[in-house]
């Protein structure tokens, strides 16, 4: 995927590590000289794979690098929802192949208790299998 993501920036002329940077982790921790350092962080489809502890770590980790006006998307699998519940049951257990199961609440408690706030949370839509199965969220620094 890394791979992937690399050619593409430079096929759309970007210059990799001033408007874009990839880089892989080993554990749920950027690196320390990300403090502050961006405007934006957008995390899709990595969190349904996440168990919540994780989600709690990278949190933290998006808190301590967004800069004091920034904001992140987050993107994770909801358990409460009709399609969310099918796609549990189909599962015999979590796993990153599939989907490790959170629900708003929990995610709603996480985010705070990692320092951040919700700007804004989707809602259930059935014309968007994201919307109608999952849960995203905007979140900004608290306070």
């Amino acid at each position: 995927m890394l791979r992937k993501a690399k050619q593409k920036v430079k096929e759309l002329g970007l210059e990799a590590g001033r408007k874009v940077a990839f880089d892989y982790l080993e554990a749920a921790q950027l690196p320390a000289d990300c403090t502050e350092t961006f405007d934006f962080i957008y995390s899709f489809d990595c969190f349904p794979h996440c168990d919540s502890h994780t989600i709690f770590q990278y949190l933290k980790e998006i808190r301590r690098a967004l800069k004091s006006e920034g904001r992140a998307m987050i993107h994770t699998a909801n358990i409460t929802t009709e399609p969310g519940f099918k796609r549990f049951a189909k599962q015999k257990e979590a796993s990153v192949q599939g989907f490790c199961f959170t629900s708003p609440d929990i995610i709603r408690t996480l985010v705070k208790n990692a320092g951040l706030e919700i700007v804004k949370e989707s809602s259930v839509d059935g014309n968007n299998i994201y919307y109608s199965r999952d849960f995203l969220c905007v979140l900004r620094k608290s306070g």
